[in-house]
């Protein structure tokens, strides 16, 4: 792992170039020679949700083991950096101290502006009736992504609903920040 993208989701890392299921992070990583794990592999790869809910349940909810250099390099091992979307962004401890190698990337956005590209783009969709009943309704697919994502708000979020997640993003968003900058080796 040479490069741990660590910015926030919905810090100006998503692709503006209009290719589906790409960040402009990801392109930027490419150009460096530098495959991107980020968290659309889940649609290519829906096996990866089983992997990081058990990554979760370690971490979150006393189920399992913490994961060791093994097994994170059995998910991520085929990528040269990793983008901290959800849930990665949950690891970055767990990131840094796996890959101390690995050059970090932070960016960060005015919290005004994220939180409303984050809300609109990441808490109402998950929140979304609809895209829940797609969950049920796809258990192959959508399902397996859409559980993964509720095992991040559950346990790194500490949300139980929407309102919760709304309430708690900026926090959050300002305590990842201080955190990232306090751990990152210099």
């Amino acid at each position: 792992m040479e490069m741990l993208n660590l910015s926030f989701p919905r810090t100006g890392t998503m692709n503006s170039l209009q290719i589906p299921n790409v960040s402009a992070m990801q392109v930027a990583l490419n150009i460096l020679g530098l495959k991107c794990y980020h968290s659309m592999e889940w649609f290519s790869n829906v096996s990866d949700c089983t992997a990081w809910n058990a990554a979760m349940d370690a971490k979150f909810f006393g189920h399992g083991a913490l994961f060791s250099r093994d097994q994170w390099d059995a998910l991520l091992g085929t990528f040269g950096a990793v983008s901290a979307e959800p849930p990665a962004v949950a690891f970055t401890e767990d990131l840094i101290s796996t890959y101390p190698e690995a050059k970090v990337i932070l960016v960060e956005r005015d919290i005004e502006d994220w939180y409303r590209s984050f809300d609109s783009a990441v808490i109402e969709p998950c929140w979304s009736p609809f895209l829940n009943f797609l969950g049920d309704w796809d258990p192959w697919l959508i399902g397996p992504v859409r559980d993964c994502h509720f095992r991040w708000i559950k346990g790194w979020w500490r949300a139980q609903s929407k309102a919760d997640m709304q309430e708690g993003a900026r926090l959050i968003y300002r305590e990842y920040y201080d955190l990232v900058r306090r751990i990152t080796p210099k």
